[in-house]
């Protein structure tokens, strides 16, 4: 295997409930950048939430 790097650090985790993931350390737009998902289960199946927050847009606005 090639080498890696860290471009985030998880910053909550539930197992089986919910993670969240924050990018950093990469001197990239993306730093600050946060995604967090939490899954639940209903009668009818599964309900998967993804929440996304600290994007850059292609202006730089967040």
């Amino acid at each position: 295997m090639g080498d890696g790097s860290i471009c985030g650090r998880i910053s909550a985790w539930e197992p089986v409930v919910r993670f969240m993931l924050r990018y950093g350390g990469t001197s990239q737009r993306i730093d600050g950048v946060e995604a967090a998902e939490r899954v639940k289960a209903s009668d009818v199946g599964t309900w998967v939430r993804l929440e996304h927050r600290g994007a850059v847009s292609a202006s730089g606005q967040r």
